[in-house]
């Protein structure tokens, strides 16, 4: 079978398995309390939101106190228990859906797996291998998820092991549904992962299906066209094809080499909004994270307006839900509490109690569950400066100048920077208002709306996160991004009839009343239409045009960082193929020594399934250990991969303290044919060798 192949066949199995935990559970919950149907405006995707809800802080806490091996069967006790006999496809409260209604909807799902498997997977082309450019973020996730398959809960630090294991201080209750369904080989931490993102992709169509039909009470006779517009919608991209498009001018103009840095060529700043497929495919675990925020804000919003008998149940789901956000990102759970408190102070001055004690329920369920994680986060950070900390959004025109004039006009850039990033869903979001009115009365539902796009903007606006990237602005803008999409969807409906079948009169009104603000956001589409494509193709080939010569990179984004010799792929095979015999000849729990001194080493997170010593500059500070211990390490490693590396006797007494069982050597080591005294290698290559620790050395030659 071949490498592709392979890569295929994992993802797909590992698809087929998901819905164990991100299906079944709602299912259950629905049959069983079918009172909770009605909190969800439309029955398409209910059972996946309800599971993603629940299943990631439930798996957790079950994991956590009675162990991985209990957690799995207690959790098949509770489907035994509460499945005593097969459940029906349609719900008695639902009518039958014709059989041709499905047929769209696995067309949709299909097609979105095909696009999830291209973008995402590695292409052999002989002795060549291309990956996406995603393989830098991607790296971190899959270690993540090893290191839970490996080590259980909680799990170590892979990337960091000073002799001792460090406790990993990263949210991860997503990367451990994805490490639930890593069945030996069959399925590795990479085919997980990717499959997840199909998931989420469908759980964020899904949500926001569900809020659309909530704000705009659908039409029986055409929720295909209703959900097609969705789809499209969720499409379209800001103005990153424009940015290109200027950049390519200036190449052309100027002859310069075109840097394919792929935050300056498609974004405005250092703070970039990232399209729906960019963030799905990029951070799986916020876009879910996201999806189950919103659905506890829809149980929510819908239990205080539904009658039902018991709030109780709600209240729980809901909490579970913030607690499951909360373990997936941090930055997320940090402005969807944001958002709550704002809302709470919006229901005391209307005086509703009833929707009040719904909402501190919630946050109290969602407290208790979320304890545990947070206390074992905290205990393994070594980090001491806050996490958060005054900032203005960056534009990118702005970084030569000093403060205080730089932060002036940062801020007065704003509109054009969120603009200019999010495109399309925030224009057309502000013509909608525009031509309804900014004060026409709203129902409590676009109230809401209005309130988690203002506290989200306001926030990602002035607040950075002080830790690495800035996560916070990068992932908190979602809700936003979320709301515009929401608000712009009548208008863009409107624009093509065909999908309703009449012509709307609104498209007519906006033209009309602002024709100066129409024509900016039928640009906006336009170009939005194009970025759909354009963001796709640089995610995709960006790593295949390092290897032109006319075409260089700036290396701390690259999605590999290695040597720019133009001979990326070539290296990036040897890797694959040199770490893919590391992670089938060396025992599971063995411990690699690398080269610290690298910016990042995603081939080896990968494709090795390893624990390492140091990673990497990058990897090695991620996951809350402080600089100065890397460096401490990076003092004491650094010399055995240098032009002239020690003996081998010295090598092992330095690695020996440190629990290090193999040494891996890459061709673009200083050491890499200078370390002729060293024994043969386990395993060689052209660009990468490995070396067994354990074994006795060799007599050590004389040096002149």
């Amino acid at each position: 079978m071949t490498y592709l192949a392979e890569q295929v066949g994992s993802v797909l199995l590992a698809v087929a398995l998901f819905p164990v935990l991100l299906y079944l559970p709602g299912k259950i919950l629905l049959f069983r309390f079918p009172f909770l149907r009605p909190l969800f405006p439309e029955s398409l995707g209910a059972e996946l939101l309800l599971s993603m809800a629940v299943a990631p802080i439930t798996l957790y806490l079950l994991q956590r106190f009675a162990g991985p091996t209990f957690a799995t069967l207690i959790l098949v006790g509770l489907y035994i228990a509460f499945l005593p006999h097969r459940l029906p496809v349609v719900s008695p409260e639902t009518p039958p859906v014709p059989r041709r209604g499905f047929r769209p909807y696995l067309i949709a799902a299909l097609a979105w797996l095909a696009l999830v498997i291209v973008m995402n997977v590695d292409l052999p082309c002989g002795n060549r291998l291309y990956a996406a450019t995603t393989a830098f973020d991607w790296s971190k996730h899959v270690m993540v998820t090893d290191a839970i398959a490996r080590d259980g809960i909680p799990p170590a630090n892979p990337a960091f092991h000073p002799g001792e294991t460090m406790p990993l201080c990263y949210y991860y209750l997503w990367h451990n549904v994805c490490a639930f369904f890593t069945v030996g080989s069959w399925i590795s931490p990479r085919a997980a992962v990717l499959a997840s993102v199909f998931w989420a992709g469908v759980a964020l169509f899904a949500v926001l299906h569900q809020f659309l039909s909530l704000l705009y009470p659908p039409d029986p006779t055409r929720h295909s066209s209703r959900r097609l517009s969705l789809l499209l919608l969720l499409s379209i991209g800001g103005l990153a094809s424009l940015l290109l498009a200027i950049r390519v001018a200036l190449y052309l103009y100027s002859g310069e080499p075109l840097r394919l840095d792929f935050l300056s060529v498609l974004h405005t700043g250092s703070d970039p909004v990232f399209g729906w497929l960019n963030t799905l495919i990029t951070t799986p675990h916020h876009a879910a994270a996201l999806v189950i925020t919103l659905t506890g804000f829809l149980l929510l919003r819908t239990a205080s307006v539904t009658a039902l008998r018991s709030r109780r149940l709600p209240i729980l789901l809901a909490g579970l839900a913030f607690a499951s956000a909360a373990g997936m990102s941090l930055w997320i759970g940090m402005v969807a509490a944001a958002i709550a408190v704002v809302w709470l102070v919006f229901l005391l001055t209307r005086g509703d109690l009833r929707e009040i004690a719904l909402w501190l329920g919630a946050g109290a369920v969602a407290a208790l569950a979320i304890l545990p994680l947070f206390l074992e986060l905290n205990h393994a950070s070594q980090l001491t400066e806050a996490p958060l900390g005054f900032h203005i959004r960056g534009f990118t025109f702005t970084h030569a100048l000093g403060e205080p004039w730089k932060s002036l006009i940062d801020f007065l850039c704003l509109p054009l920077n969120y603009s200019i990033e999010i495109g399309f869903p925030l224009l057309g979001a502000l013509l909608i208002w525009r031509v309804w009115g900014l004060n026409a009365s709203l129902t409590p539902h676009e109230l809401f709306l209005r309130v988690m796009f203002w506290t989200s903007l306001i926030l990602v606006s002035f607040v950075a996160s002080t830790v690495r990237h800035n996560d916070f602005g990068w992932r908190g803008v979602l809700f936003a991004q979320a709301a515009c999409v929401l608000w712009c969807w009548p208008l863009f409906l409107s624009l093509f009839p065909a999908l309703t079948g009449a012509q709307s009169t609104l498209c007519a009104r906006a033209a009309i009343r602002f024709p100066r603000l129409w024509k900016i956001t039928l640009f906006a589409l336009g170009f939005g239409f194009l970025s759909a494509v354009v963001d796709p193709l640089m995610v995709r080939c960006a790593n295949a045009l390092l290897d032109c010569p006319k075409l260089v990179t700036d290396a701390p984004y690259s999605s590999l960082a290695l040597p720019d010799d133009h001979h990326t792929a070539e290296r990036l095979a040897a890797y694959r193929e040199g770490y893919n015999w590391l992670r089938q000849h060396t025992p599971r729990p063995a411990r690699i020594a690398l080269n610290p001194d690298h910016h990042v080493e995603a081939p080896f997170f990968l494709y090795a399934n390893r624990q390492a010593i140091v990673a990497d500059l990058y990897n090695s500070t991620m996951f809350g250990i402080r600089r100065e211990n890397y460096e401490g390490l990076l003092a004491r490693l650094k010399p055995l991969f240098a032009t002239k590396p020690p003996l081998w006797v010295d090598v092992r007494a330095t690695l020996a303290p440190l629990g290090a069982d193999y040494l891996v050597l890459r061709s673009d080591d200083p050491a890499w044919n200078h370390s002729s005294d060293w024994p043969t290698p386990l395993y060689h290559n052209a660009h990468l060798a490995v070396y067994d620790l354990g074994a006795l050395p060799p007599l050590p030659r004389q040096r002149e």
